[in-house]
C-alpha cells in the first residue's frame, strides 16, 4: 500500500472513531450510522409518513430478510441509532417503499423481493404506534407470486393515495409494469400489467416527460440486448398500451440514475429541458438532456470518474448543490470499492477547464454502497448524503449519512 494511500485509510478509522480528517481535498466527511444491527442494508427511500416535516426512511435488508422503517428522531438526536421497527420479514428483499396501498390514511410498505422468493408483500400500517411491531400486519400479494424477480416499486402520484404503483423487475420475466386494484382494502383484487419487457431494472423515475399533464415512467436498465435508459408514454387512464422511447446509453450498463434538480439558471425558462444523470459501468456518468423532441435521443455528455485507481465501479449517482455556492455537484457510489478505494466520492466542476474533480466523502471504509439520497437530515442548511453499506467486515456498515462539513469549494 502507498504512503498516501495509508494515510487516506487512517483519516477514515479516525472518522469512523469520531476523530477528525485533516487535508482539506481527500478529508472524509463523518459518517453516521442510522441502523448498523443487521446484515445486508440494500436502498433507503424517504417519506415524511408522521407529518413532523422530518423525512423518515424505510429499507430491506436483504441478506437479513427483514423490512425497517425509521421515524427521524429530530435535529438534537439524529447523528444517533434513529427509532425503528422491524415491520416484518421477507426473504431476498430488494427494496422497500412507502405507499398508503390501502388507502385508509397510514402509510403503508409495500416490499419487493427477489432471488427465489419472487414476490410483492405489503406491510400495513393497522395503527398509529409506527415503531410498535403489533400495528403491522404482513400479506402477499397473489397477483405477483413467481412471476418475476421483483427489484423496485414506486407509488404514484404520491406515497398517501396513490393511483397505482409501478413496479420493476429482472429477468425470468423481467417488466416495467404496473401494479393495480379493483378495491385498494382487498389484496387478492392487486393485478400486474406488464408495459415493457426488461432485463435487469436499476431505476424508476416518475416525470411528465412530454408535458401532457399526465406521469410517464423513466426507467434503466442495465443488462440484455436493449440495455440503456428509456420512457414509457403515458397514454392515458386505464391504458396499458404505453409506448416506450429510448433516451440514451444504448448497449450501456446503466446503474441507479437521478433526475437533475432545477437550478437558478433554469429560472427564466417557460420549460426548462429534463436532464438525467446516470452511473454506467465502469467509471462514468452520462448527463443526458432532452433536445427539441423527446421522443429523440437526448443529448449525451459523458463524465469521466477519475482517478480510477482511487474508487470501486459504478453504482449510483446523484446530483445537487452541496456546497451552496449555486452550482451542482456530483455524488458517486461504488461497489467493489475495496480498500483503500473510496466507494462515495463528490465530483465539483471547475469553470475554469470544464473538468470534474474529485474529492473523497467515504474515504476506504466501505465496500458496496447503494441508492444516493441528498437530503439536509441535520437540518443545518446544506446537503447531507444518506446511503446503505452491505460488505464491509461482511457485515456491512448498514444505513448511514455522511454528514457535509460545509466547506465552500474553491
Amino acid at each position: 500500500m502507498s504512503c498516501q494511500n495509508l494515510v487516506r485509510w487512517v483519516c477514515a478509522g479516525m472518522l469512523a472513531a469520531g476523530g477528525m480528517a485533516v487535508g482539506a481535498e481527500d478529508a472524509v466527511w463523518r459518517r453516521h450510522a442510522i441502523d448498523d444491527s443487521l446484515r445486508g442494508a440494500d436502498g433507503v427511500k424517504l417519506a415524511d409518513v408522521n407529518q413532523d416535516q422530518l423525512p423518515d426512511i424505510t429499507v430491506g435488508w436483504e441478506e437479513s430478510g427483514a423490512v425497517r422503517i425509521y421515524l427521524h428522531p429530530g435535529v438534537e438526536r439524529v447523528t444517533e441509532h434513529w427509532p425503528a421497527c422491524e415491520v416484518g420479514k421477507a426473504p431476498s428483499v430488494e427494496d422497500a417503499v412507502w405507499v398508503d396501498l390501502n388507502q385508509d390514511g397510514r402509510v403503508d410498505v409495500l416490499a419487493s423481493c427477489e432471488g427465489s422468493e419472487q414476490s410483492l408483500q405489503a406491510f400495513f400500517a393497522s395503527a398509529d404506534q409506527l415503531l410498535k411491531p403489533q400495528s403491522w400486519q404482513a400479506g402477499r400479494i397473489p397477483a405477483a407470486e413467481k412471476l418475476t424477480r421483483w427489484m423496485f416499486g414506486l407509488p404514484v402520484p404520491n406515497a398517501h393515495r396513490p393511483d397505482y404503483v409501478v413496479v420493476g423487475s429482472k429477468s425470468p420475466n423481467g417488466m416495467v409494469g404496473l401494479l393495480t386494484w379493483e378495491d385498494a382494502s382487498k389484496i387478492n383484487t392487486y393485478q400486474v400489467h406488464k408495459l415493457a419487457d426488461a432485463q435487469w431494472i436499476m431505476s424508476l423515475i416518475n416525470l411528465d416527460v412530454d408535458r401532457d399533464g399526465d406521469l410517464d415512467i423513466v426507467y434503466s436498465d442495465r443488462k440484455g440486448n436493449k440495455s440503456g435508459v428509456y420512457w414509457l408514454e403515458n397514454p392515458g387512464e386505464g391504458k396499458y398500451s404505453w409506448a416506450q422511447w429510448l433516451i440514451g446509453g444504448s448497449g450501456r450498463e446503466v446503474m441507479f440514475m437521478h433526475l437533475v434538480p432545477a437550478t437558478r439558471a433554469d429560472a427564466g425558462e417557460a420549460s426548462p429541458r429534463h436532464q438525467l444523470v446516470v452511473a454506467t459501468k465502469p467509471h462514468e456518468i452520462m448527463w443526458l438532456r432532452e433536445g427539441r423532441d423527446c421522443h429523440q435521443v437526448w443529448e449525451i455528455d459523458t463524465i469521466p470518474v477519475q482517478p480510477v485507481d482511487r474508487i470501486g465501479h459504478a453504482k449510483a449517482v446523484a446530483v445537487g448543490d452541496l456546497t451552496g455556492d449555486g452550482q451542482l455537484e456530483l455524488v458517486f457510489s461504488c461497489e467493489g470499492a475495496t480498500p483503500p478505494l473510496s466507494g462515495v466520492v463528490m465530483l465539483a466542476h471547475s469553470e475554469k477547464d470544464s473538468s470534474w474533480n474529485m474529492r473523497d466523502i467515504s474515504g476506504p471504509v466501505g465496500i458496496k454502497f447503494d441508492l444516493l439520497e441528498l437530503i439536509d437530515l441535520d437540518q443545518d442548511g446544506d446537503l447531507d448524503v444518506l446511503t446503505c453499506e452491505e460488505r464491509h467486515m461482511d457485515r456491512g456498515l448498514g444505513v448511514i449519512w455522511y454528514e457535509n462539513p460545509a466547506v465552500s469549494t474553491p
